[in-house]
C-alpha cells in the first residue's frame, strides 16, 4: 500500500483525509513543522507528501520544510491552503500540485494513480 505524509495542523482536515484514503493509502500525519521534519525522516518510504502552508498563525511557515524534504525527496508534494497564494507559495518552493483543502484526497489518488 503506498503512503502518503499529511502536514496539516486542523485535526478536521486530517480526519477528512484519512477517512477517504482509508484502506486505499497509508496516511501518517504531522500537525508541525518539526513533526513533520522528524516523521519524514522517519519514513523514507513515503509515496507523497501533503503540505500545509500555516501551521503555527496566520502566514506561510513551511516552505522551509519544503525546501529541506526537497533534497532528498523526488516524489509528489502537494500544496495544500485555502489560499490560492499560500499554495502558489509553496510551488515556488518546490511542490509539484496545489489543491484546496476539500479536494487533497482526490489529488492524492488521482496523482498515486490509486483508485
Amino acid at each position: 500500500m503506498k503512503k502518503v505524509l499529511i502536514v496539516e495542523d486542523d485535526s478536521d482536515w486530517q480526519s477528512i483525509w484519512k477517512r477517504k484514503l482509508e484502506g486505499k493509502i497509508q496516511t501518517i500525519t504531522a500537525s508541525s513543522v518539526e513533526e513533520g521534519e522528524r516523521l519524514f525522516n522517519e519514513n523514507p518510504d513515503v509515496d507523497a507528501i501533503v503540505m500545509d502552508a500555516c501551521l503555527s498563525g496566520e502566514e506561510p511557515d513551511t516552505p522551509p520544510l519544503v525546501t529541506k524534504i526537497r533534497q532528498t525527496f523526488n516524489g509528489p508534494m502537494i500544496a495544500a491552503s485555502g489560499s490560492s497564494t499560500f499554495r502558489q507559495c509553496l510551488k515556488s518552493y518546490g511542490c509539484d500540485y496545489e489543491s484546496k483543502k476539500h479536494n487533497v484526497s482526490d489529488k492524492v489518488l488521482e496523482i498515486l494513480g490509486v483508485s
